[in-house]
């Protein structure tokens, strides 16, 4: 009786690290924050590519936690917002960051402001 329970466990635990295994190995590997450099100008903005990106899209996967560290190089104060974040306002030369953890798949617009009012361009980052 003793040796079937002791077998039975030890099936039951390798079962379980097996199950572990294949998850982990699915998902965006937590912990790690991926930096995005983001740049505005007086007419663009440019984000940086990474490992992600696809043909000139950013895309990232569902899970990731993502750093836009964002650089305004135009001549007039600018917010950056994506999704429902926001910087507050960067003098020229300045820079802020938002740090967002990309839970839902989709695609998310992002744009400048210049005193509340949205400015163009805009742009989309596609959550996969």
């Amino acid at each position: 009786m003793r040796t079937l329970a002791l077998i039975r466990c030890a099936g039951l635990a390798a079962a379980l690290a097996l199950v572990g295994a294949t998850a982990a190995g699915a998902t965006t590997r937590p912990g790690i924050v991926y930096k995005i450099k983001v740049t505005l100008t007086d007419s663009k903005i440019v984000i940086g590519h990474d490992r992600f990106s696809h043909t000139g899209l950013s895309r990232y996967p569902r899970g990731a936690a993502i750093r836009f560290e964002v650089v305004n190089e135009g001549k007039r104060p600018y917010d950056f917002k994506i999704w429902t974040r926001k910087t507050g306002p960067m003098k020229p030369g300045g820079r802020d960051s938002l740090l967002i953890n990309w839970n839902y798949r989709g695609v998310f617009e992002y744009w400048k402001e210049h005193g509340g009012k949205r400015l163009g361009p805009k742009g989309v980052v596609q959550i996969f």
